[in-house]
């Protein structure tokens, strides 16, 4: 891969690789980043808040046979709040396409410190850096709710040496690939 130096052509880049992947791949691949969220993680956590998988994002809804799990729903204000489902069909098509719970039938919930947060990415780079869509919404989210452990989950070619980042991008705490989970790197790890 090309190194990138700006948000905007790396995240032309990864849509467009994405975009490649087939229904059968995305499956397939999904199924391994949740085996290593299980591993990981399913006796340290009370509820895992993922992510319905979108446009080529992996499918994390398998995570509910293992953990309690909510859903985002963007509200008022560009706001996510989070929703308890115990199955990713009982979800509904939101905003821009996205499924997303129906607040009249899930109850709301809010993280702990027991509490895991899934994060989709576009890409990721080996300090936890995350290139997103560009709306904001997991960085609002992540200013509410500082405490909560945080995971950047990708396909493994969407860990890149350098995403570019700004003032108000927040290092994610881990990085699970359908090959990997690693915890990132600081500054004065190597």
């Amino acid at each position: 891969m090309a190194s990138y130096t700006d948000k905007a052509s790396l995240r032309d880049w990864a849509k467009e690789q994405r975009s490649l992947l087939t229904p059968e791949a995305i499956a397939m691949r999904s199924q391994h980043i949740c085996e290593q969220v299980r591993e990981a993680w399913q006796d340290q956590t009370d509820v895992v808040f993922l992510f319905a998988g979108f446009r080529g994002e992996p499918d994390l809804k398998m995570l509910s046979q293992w953990f309690r799990t909510a859903y985002p729903k963007v509200e008022n204000h560009n706001q996510m709040t989070f929703f308890e489902v115990t199955d990713a069909d009982q979800l509904v098509t939101g905003r821009y396409g996205i499924p997303e719970p129906d607040p009249s039938r899930h109850r709301q919930v809010s993280p702990s410190d027991h509490s895991l947060l899934l994060v989709p990415a576009l890409a990721l780079d080996h300090r936890g850096n995350r290139l997103g869509y560009g709306a904001g919404y997991y960085d609002r989210y992540l200013e509410r709710f500082p405490q909560v452990a945080t995971v950047g989950t990708v396909f493994d070619e969407f860990v890149v040496d350098y995403v570019p980042t700004e003032a108000h991008d927040r290092a994610l705490d881990y990085v699970a690939t359908d090959r990997r989970l690693f915890a990132r790197k600081t500054k004065t790890s190597n």
